[in-house]
Order: structure tokens, then C-alpha cells, then sequence
């Protein structure tokens, strides 16, 4: 894991998040750590990182060896940023860049990781990734705020599908937006892991 975490040190990170879209980069030491725990749903798969940002998970999962990854991002400063990333871990030809919204209709991978909207902004986002990674990949590692768990374990049971392990992450929270009062943060975050039936 101590490998792939120091390679993770040196991807680039937003220029200039949009709170909008709720634009948090996960932790380095996070992806490691999330890579390496469900590195058998990963290594040989096509894995697909929704709502990319500037690929932090996607490109761990291709560190730890995922034979290949689609990368959904629809913010194009985040996209070139993540262009950028890509060549500077030399992964760029195991990886599919996508500029969209989550309407794609012909996306299928193995299994989906993300670190999607927390519905602090738009309300329910979360349950709209979690909809759509649900329908395209079989089995799902997604962050949610812990305040949250119930409804989104809720949620993915009425999709038809089983959570298999929800853990809490050490999550702290850099100050990167103006209306951040705090150098750094902690905030209750969990992993929630399903899979369809």
C-alpha cells in the first residue's frame, strides 16, 4: 500500500473547486487504503470512477492494477487536470476519459469507485450516482457522509441490491473553498460497499 500512497502524493489536486459541485479531493492516503481493502473487485477488472474530478481513485485502482478505467467527469478544468495526472503516473493507456453528466446509456464496467456529491448542495446527489453506478457495474464502493447512511443504506436496498460492508474513514477535510472557516477538518464520512443481486 506504502507505494502506491506515495505515488498517489503527487497527484494534482483542483486549482479552484467548485462548491457547486462539491469538489473535495479524496485523500491520498484513503484511496490507498480503499484500493488495497478491495483490491480482489479491482485488479484484472474494468473499473469505472464516477464523478472522477482529477482521478484520485480512479488512478489508484490503476496502480493496484485494474486492467482498465473510465474516468466520468463532466467538469472540464477537473479533465485537463486529470489529463495531466494520468501522464505524469504513465497510466494514460489503461485509462477512458468521459466528459459527460451521468446519462450514459452503453457504460459497463466490473465494479464502480467514487467519492460522489454528498447532497450538501443539490439535494439527493448522492442517490443519483449511486443509481446509475448501480445499473452499470456490479459492484459499488462509494463514500457517503455518516449522517446519511441510513437513507443511502435504505436506498440501495430498494434498487434491489445488498450492501455488503459499510466502515467508518478517517476523513479529514483540506480548506479549499471560501466558506471554509478551518485550516482542517474531520468529517464523518463512511464506506459503503453493495452489489447488485
Amino acid at each position: 500500500m506504502n507505494h502506491i500512497k506515495e505515488q498517489l502524493l503527487t497527484i494534482k489536486t483542483f486549482t479552484k473547486p467548485k462548491a457547486q459541485l462539491e469538489q473535495y479531493t479524496t485523500p491520498s492516503d484513503i484511496a490507498a487504503q480503499i484500493v488495497t481493502e478491495w483490491k480482489e473487485q479491482i485488479i484484472g477488472k474494468t473499473v469505472l470512477d464516477l464523478g472522477a474530478g482529477t482521478g484520485m481513485l480512479g488512478i489508484a485502482a490503476l496502480l493496484i492494477g485494474a486492467k482498465k478505467v473510465l474516468f466520468i467527469e463532466k467538469d472540464k478544468e477537473a479533465v485537463r487536470i486529470l489529463e495531466e495526472n494520468l501522464e505524469q503516473v504513465a497510466l494514460r493507456d489503461k485509462a477512458e476519459i468521459i466528459t459527460s453528466n451521468l446519462n450514459l446509456t452503453d457504460i459497463e464496467a466490473d465494479t464502480t469507485i467514487m467519492n460522489p456529491p454528498f447532497g450538501t448542495r443539490k439535494e439527493h446527489a448522492d442517490r443519483e450516482f449511486l443509481d446509475y453506478a448501480l445499473s452499470h457495474s456490479s459492484f459499488v464502493i462509494s463514500m457517503h457522509k455518516t449522517s446519511t447512511l441510513d437513507a443511502i443504506v435504505k436506498h440501495i436496498q430498494g434498487l434491489k441490491a445488498r450492501v455488503v460492508m459499510v466502515s467508518d474513514l478517517s476523513y479529514v477535510l483540506e480548506h479549499s473553498m471560501e466558506h471554509h472557516t478551518k485550516e482542517k477538518q474531520a468529517i464523518a464520512v463512511s464506506l459503503v460497499v453493495s452489489q447488485n443481486i
